[in-house]
């Protein structure tokens, strides 16, 4: 196939929409507590969405399960997707406490940083460590090129538009009184905000790792006529579901400890429809991201790195202004707007330079497509002869 990263900018531009939005709904959930609708609404994203698309996408899915449930690929992804789903709970708990601002430019800061170097760290360090990295360039090899050094060169340029979203919620957060903040963010609380978002940065960089290059999981998925477009997706809902796992314990648990359980039948509220609904649409939304983000990944070619770092980029972008809409923002002084409205445009930017260097290395190799088709057939053999050595049994 032929890389497009302008294609792929596009899809990111589409997924981070729908993950900047999909809190929007859980807002209009009434009279249930946090993990309850956390639950109800990531219950669309971790399982019932990702494996409709998978069941779709990829023919003989049943069969390819079966031949792949005890190699060393399927449980390194669903590790990253646990890791994942760490991140992804800490990241509901920051937008909570945070609101949208703060969250997103914290949370997804980390992430950028991260996810930039660490396919390439892996690679170097580990080289057989995962799978999911067979066409992963070391750090050194990637430095080597023009297009990883304009790649890579975007990554500062991203973090400094973090840093710039990040003081804007900083002076807002000096600006404004407690009653304001609140207003705008019901369960205020800079501390846990913060130790949440930073929990989210870490263990978000998972979903990167996991979906980086190809993979043996996408060799057997291509081998059963999948198309290259669409063999990620068995990946992303195995990375999905093994994260939903763990938000799915931690919000049991809540509802255990809090006596919320009840929220889901308690037919005497008024709102109950609603809340499945509202609830429903939020899980959606979230998912349209991951959906937009596995096409994306192909179309970025042999820096497939740099799918996350962009994608986040965006979201730290909407979120902001998602917050200006929300009215997180009101009553700020000159300083603080000015400083947000920065941060976005400098996103924009790095994302406009990596989204370069990705067109440089189209544009230079001389067989993209058939370098990564070399991978996949490598992979696929792999996979079909994987030795008990590198395979774990349950």
């Amino acid at each position: 196939m032929q890389f497009n990263p302008l294609l792929a900018i596009l899809f990111h531009a589409i997924g981070a929409l729908g993950a900047a939005s999909f809190y929007i709904f859980f807002l209009r959930v009434r009279n249930w507590a946090w993990e309850s609708y956390w639950l109800v609404g990531g219950a669309m994203l971790w399982v019932v969405w990702p494996w409709l698309v998978a069941a779709i996408a990829v023919p003989d899915l049943v069969e390819i399960l079966q031949q792949i449930v005890r190699q060393r690929a399927f449980w390194a992804a669903g590790a990253m997707g646990i890791g994942w789903g760490i991140g992804n709970l800490a990241f509901g708990l920051s937008i909570r406490y945070l609101g949208f601002a703060g969250g997103y430019s914290v949370s997804l800061g980390l992430i950028i940083a991260l996810s930039g170097l660490a396919p390439a760290m892996v690679k170097s360090l580990w080289p057989d460590l995962l799978p999911s990295l067979a066409g992963q360039e070391t750090l050194m090899q990637t430095i080597a090129t023009t297009a990883g050094k304009v790649s890579l060169s975007a990554l500062p340029v991203m973090l400094l538009g973090v840093v710039l979203c990040g003081l804007a919620g900083w002076q807002k957060n000096r600006e404004l009184p407690n009653a304001a903040k609140h207003e705008a963010v019901r369960d205020f609380n800079f501390y846990k905000g913060i130790s949440a978002s930073l929990i989210s940065g870490i263990g978000s960089v998972g979903i990167g790792l996991a979906m980086t290059s190809t993979d043996p999981i996408e060799a057997l998925a291509l081998e059963h006529n999948a198309s290259k477009e669409w063999a990620n997706s068995l990946t992303m809902a195995i990375v999905l579901t093994s994260g939903g796992l763990t938000n799915i314990a931690w919000c049991v648990g809540l509802n255990f400890r809090n006596g919320t359980g009840r929220d889901y039948f308690n037919t005497r509220c008024i709102s109950l429809p609603r809340n499945y609904l509202f609830c429903l649409l939020a899980g959606t939304v979230a998912y349209s991201e991951f959906f937009f983000y596995g096409l994306a990944t192909p179309q970025m070619g042999m820096l497939s790195f740099t799918n996350l770092p962009v994608h986040v980029a965006l979201c730290v972008a909407l979120g902001s202004m998602w917050g200006i809409l929300l009215g997180e923002w009101k009553g700020t002084g000159r300083l603080a707007r000015c400083l947000l409205v920065a941060g976005i445009a400098t996103l924009l930017l790095g994302s406009g330079i990596m989204a370069w260097g990705c067109w440089l290395t189209s544009a230079t190799s001389k067989s993209p497509a058939a370098a990564i088709q070399a991978e996949v057939v490598q992979y696929s053999n792999t996979v079909a002869t994987d030795s008990p050595r590198t395979s774990i049994h349950l």
